[in-house]
């Protein structure tokens, strides 16, 4: 999948769902969390974890 696409879907998933960044970041083909982080913060200007806490749900720990 290209980048731009899975970075597309990827912008959904963290508002919409409780997954952790981990598990999201795997589902859409990346190899770790580190790059998953780092393609979704130059696509959006956040990482994907302050993106989340910015405009998603809340988390439960």
């Amino acid at each position: 999948m290209r980048r731009n696409i899975r970075i597309n879907l990827a912008e959904d998933q963290p508002l919409l769902t409780n997954k952790k960044l981990e598990e999201i970041a795997d589902e859409l083909g990346y190899q770790d969390l580190s790059s998953f982080s780092k393609a979704f913060a130059e696509s959006t200007g956040f990482s994907p974890g302050k993106y989340r806490k910015k405009y998603g749900i809340k988390t439960s720990r």
